[in-house]
């Protein structure tokens, strides 16, 4: 099946999981093992999700040492300005308003470099 890019990413974030970790991402770089303390996931789940919105073209990836970071993809379109306004959206709401908390709360032993406290997009 030949899928556009839009519907690519629209059935990326269509799981529940791969949409809580693209907010939290969307609050700025975070690494697999942050995301699997915040959701209380598996590291081997967290990161089959990972792997479909990279595939998707939802996040990127940057190496540090023997961490990798994650953050949201910055395309310049219409599209995905919408979908980072649905992304800033999702935190007054649950279960992404009890994901912000813990990612505030994370005592994560990984370098994050640009988290957002504010709640806001960290302008990807």
């Amino acid at each position: 099946m030949n899928q556009t890019r839009e519907t690519e990413i629209m059935a990326a974030l269509a799981e529940p999981i791969r949409l809580r970790i693209a907010s939290l991402i969307n609050k700025g770089e975070l690494c697999v093992c942050d995301l699997t303390q915040i959701l209380s996931l598996p590291q081997s789940t967290v990161s089959r999700h990972i792997a479909r919105l990279r595939r998707a073209g939802v996040v990127l990836d940057r190496r540090q040492g023997k961490w990798i970071h994650y953050r949201l993809a910055d395309h310049a379109d219409p599209f995905w300005k919408g979908i980072l306004q649905l992304l800033s959206g999702l935190s007054g709401n649950e279960p992404f308003r009890s994901d912000w908390k813990a990612l505030l709360n994370n005592q994560s032993k990984c370098p994050i470099t640009e988290l957002s406290t504010t709640g806001e997009s960290n302008g990807n």
